[in-house]
């Protein structure tokens, strides 16, 4: 409980809280209720007491118990860094619903902070949180508060941010075979180019799949199953 909000700091004041009125206006302080007071929500009633003159005043004090926010810590959030400088664009708000539940609780704040102290005193949130570009190269922690607005029930977690570069591969030479009955299909082996595409990059860094459309290469979706073993349908042929 809050004595200083009552008595707004004044000197001299003294804070006894009560469970009804008539107690707090009887003044008997074996009645009285502990600072540390464990109970459910409701109305407490205190006596502000002038303790130089003996005044004193009763006015209500509201308890509200409210269950403690929904805070789920996810995994590293990547993005590829397409011009390989360190940095990169990052939808924080997209991840609301994952880190406090979807949907996120009406009363609930879910608010991005640079550092721990920040997120914890619920001040200089970052604003820009559809397309935010990390402070730091090569990536960042955040914290994500999750909480009452003007309360300090909340929950924090950090919120790695990462950002990867992007593959220098080479475009490979024409796969090429003769068809030898003269039906227009051959098999081909797609992952003989695998080392000319990587351009000596270490192959146990990076997966490669094969797609038979942009949009699908783009998008990791429908990769070829068996690239060592391809019959063309089409021509070209995507790497991803």
């Amino acid at each position: 409980m809050n004595i200083g909000n009552i008595t707004m700091n004044e000197p001299y004041m003294n804070v006894e809280y009560y469970l009804t009125e008539p107690e707090a206006e009887l003044g008997d302080s074996s009645l009285s209720l502990p600072n540390n007071y464990v109970g459910p929500s409701g109305t407490l009633y205190a006596r502000v007491i002038n303790t130089q003159t003996g005044c004193y005043t009763v006015t209500e004090q509201e308890l509200e118990v409210r269950p403690t926010p929904v805070a789920n810590e996810l995994a590293p959030v990547v993005v590829c860094d397409s011009d390989n400088d360190g940095f990169a664009t990052f939808n924080l708000a997209s991840l609301t619903h994952e880190i406090a539940g979807n949907p996120v609780p009406s009363d609930i704040d879910v608010t991005f902070h640079h550092t721990l102290p920040d997120a914890e005193n619920f001040v200089n949130e970052i604003e820009n949180v559809t397309a935010y570009v990390n402070a730091q190269s090569g990536g960042e922690t955040l914290y994500v508060r999750v909480g009452y607005a003007y309360s300090s029930c909340a929950v924090i977690v950090p919120l790695e941010l990462v950002v990867s570069d992007t593959p220098a591969i080479q475009p490979p030479t024409a796969l090429e075979l003769c068809d030898t009955d003269n039906n227009g299909l051959e098999q081909f082996d797609l992952t003989s180019k695998e080392e000319e595409i990587l351009n000596g990059l270490t192959p146990s860094d990076y997966t490669i799949t094969y797609h038979t459309t942009q949009s699908n290469a783009q998008t990791g979706s429908n990769a070829i199953g068996t690239p060592e073993a391809f019959t063309n349908t089409v021509s070209m042929v995507y790497v991803r």
